[in-house]
C-alpha cells in the first residue's frame, strides 16, 4: 500500500504504464497537462476505483495526482493477471469499473459540449455528491467530504476560475448548496439536479436521487466493485 499527501503525483505523462492501482482511501484525479500550462481533469477517482489496467499502454498518456490524503494499492500487470485468474470477482469488478468510467466520461463530454457554466457545475457537483454519499464517507444527511478546490472544478468543466467562482456563488445564493472547509452540503438535491439536468441512472442509481449515508452504503459500494474479494484487502 502507498500513501500520499494531498496534491502529490501518482505518476506523470510518459511514465511506464506497468501497474494496476486501486484507491483505498481519499480522492485523486487523472488529467492532461498542456504545454501552455492549462490542465484538463478527465476523471475523479474515489475509494474502490481501479485504474491502470489497460495493458495496451506501454507509457502513460496522462498524469494522476492525489486531491486529498490518499491510500492506494498497486500491483504489476503480471501479478494482477494472476490474481484475476484466481479470483472471479475481480473480473466482474473490472467490468463494472470500466462501465462506470465510460458512462461518466460520456456525461462529461456531453456537458462540456452543450451546457453553460452553471449547468456544468451543478451537474458535476450532483455526480460527486451521489458517488461520495454512496461510499458512506459522511454520516450527516446531505453532506459529503469534498477535497476539491475551485481550480479543480474549473479543470473538470473547462471553465475559467472566474466563471466557477461566479457560478458557485450563484448556487450558494439560491440556497441549493453550501461548500466550505472541504465539506459539500447540498440542501436541495432535486433542484440542483434539475438545474444541471442530472439523471443518476448512468451511475447505477435507478430509484431517483437517494440522500444516502452511513457505513452500509460504503460496504455496498465496495461490494459492487468486488473489492472485498481481493486478498490484498483482507
Amino acid at each position: 500500500m502507498r500513501q500520499l499527501k494531498p496534491r502529490q503525483d501518482i505518476y506523470a505523462d510518459g511514465d511506464p504504464a506497468s501497474c494496476v492501482r486501486i484507491i483505498l482511501d481519499g480522492w485523486a484525479c487523472r488529467y492532461h497537462q498542456f504545454e501552455n500550462g492549462t490542465r484538463q481533469i478527465v476523471q475523479i477517482l474515489m475509494p474502490g476505483d481501479i485504474f491502470g489496467h489497460d495493458v495496451a499502454q506501454v507509457h502513460q498518456d496522462h498524469s494522476a495526482c492525489s486531491l486529498s490524503p490518499l491510500a492506494f494499492a498497486q500491483l504489476s500487470h503480471a501479478d494482477f493477471a494472476v490474481m484475476t485468474a484466481q479470483v472471479p470477482g475481480i473480473e466482474r469488478a473490472l467490468r463494472w469499473d470500466l462501465s462506470m468510467t465510460l458512462a461518466i466520461q460520456r456525461q462529461w463530454i456531453s456537458t462540456l459540449g452543450r451546457f453553460g457554466a452553471t449547468q456544468r457545475i451543478a451537474h458535476l457537483l450532483c455526480e460527486l455528491y451521489v458517488r461520495a454519499s454512496a461510499l458512506g464517507t459522511s454520516g450527516v444527511k446531505g453532506r459529503v467530504d469534498c477535497p476539491m478546490a475551485q481550480r479543480d472544478i474549473a479543470d473538470c468543466t473547462g471553465l475559467s476560475l472566474v466563471q466557477v467562482n461566479r457560478s458557485i456563488n450563484l448556487l450558494r445564493a439560491t440556497g441549493l448548496l453550501y461548500w466550505r472547509h472541504r465539506t459539500l452540503e447540498i440542501t436541495d438535491l432535486e433542484a440542483l439536479a434539475k438545474m444541471g439536468m442530472f439523471n443518476p441512472h448512468y451511475l447505477g442509481h435507478v430509484d431517483g436521487l437517494p440522500m444516502r449515508s452511513g457505513n452500509d452504503c460504503g460496504r455496498s459500494a465496495r461490494a459492487m466493485h468486488g473489492i472485498d474479494t481481493l486478498p490484498l484487502f483482507r
